[in-house]
């Protein structure tokens, strides 16, 4: 094997091997992403540009060549870019911000992008027992991350009325940054009694990812949901409920824990027709404004 190809498969088993540790995700999972990387190199090749010798020799130039080339849709690209930019922030690459237009991809083909109604939110709340049921009102009623649940320990949890609250260590190298939100009232509830027998070094949650998402694809079949329930639809529908509920974004976005705005209205699912509806309203609202402007002067300074 050539040097440079040695060590970017290297790098991508030092990856793999920190997200396997950082996260617990499944085999398959970690497989996928290892076999995405290693190909990217001849990706490159593929499409007429250098291989990069490791993670930070990653350019601008690679991921136009890889996209441009036509070798892959838009949807394998979005995958393949996705695991890319998670390898590239490992490495401090500063390429991997998602908000970089070299990632842009062509627009018009389907999202598989996810979420469950209030309504089956509900259902698979009742259906759930136990530890499935701590799952559900923590990702779906507090919207947190599967790794940010994996690490709440028992002395994270604040049950105190009036003001209960969780301490979540986020996402990211070596955990990520610690943010403190405010405990939904049915998760409080929920929580008190399955801790009751607990020490504060307790993990809340110590199940492995294949078991876990087995769980909970089961619960999502029995409450009989419209999208295979995973732990990041269960996120994402929170983010979606609470936004149409009237919670500002830039609240939503503090509770997940985003750096950028752009990737909560993402998470959400605010788009173009979302936006249209915004600009009706807005604009419904100044012409409201602009009637109660009797004479011509006062219209000429109305703004």
């Amino acid at each position: 094997m050539p040097t440079s190809a040695r060590w970017w498969t290297e790098k991508t088993e030092g990856y793999v091997e920190w997200l396997k540790q950082e996260s617990e995700l499944s085999d398959g999972y970690l497989k996928r992403n290892r076999r995405y990387l290693i190909a990217f190199r001849e990706d490159c090749e593929r499409a007429g540009a250098p291989s990069p010798l490791g993670p930070t020799d990653v350019r601008r130039e690679h991921i136009r060549a890889v996209k441009g080339s036509g070798i892959w849709g838009p949807r394998t690209l979005k995958t393949k870019f996705s695991v890319l930019r998670g390898f590239l922030r490992w490495a401090d690459n500063p390429l991997s911000d998602g908000k970089n237009p070299v990632w842009r991809l062509p627009s018009g083909f389907a999202d598989r992008r996810s979420w469950i109604d209030r309504d089956e939110m509900v259902a698979l709340y009742r259906q759930a027992e136990g530890r499935t049921r701590v799952r559900v009102v923590l990702q779906g009623f507090n919207g947190l991350r599967e790794c940010e649940v994996r690490r709440l320990k028992v002395r994270d949890l604040d049950l105190t009325l009036p003001r209960p609250s969780l301490t979540i260590h986020g996402k990211g190298r070596f955990g990520g940054k610690y943010r403190t939100i405010p405990m939904d009232p049915m998760t409080r509830a929920v929580l008190e009694k399955w801790v009751a027998h607990m020490g504060p070094d307790d993990g809340l949650y110590p199940v492995g990812h294949t078991v876990a998402d087995g769980e909970l694809a089961e619960l999502g079949r029995v409450a009989g949901a419209s999208a295979r329930v995973t732990g990041h639809v269960l996120r994402r529908s929170f983010g979606r409920l609470a936004y149409q509920a009237g919670v500002p974004v830039p609240t939503i976005q503090r509770i997940f824990g985003h750096v950028s705005i752009d990737q909560t209205l993402h998470y959400i699912g605010v788009g173009q027709e979302e936006m249209t509806e915004g600009f009706a309203v807005f604009d419904t609202h100044m012409r409201e404004g602009m009637e109660t402007v009797t004479s011509p002067s006062q219209r000429q300074t109305a703004f």
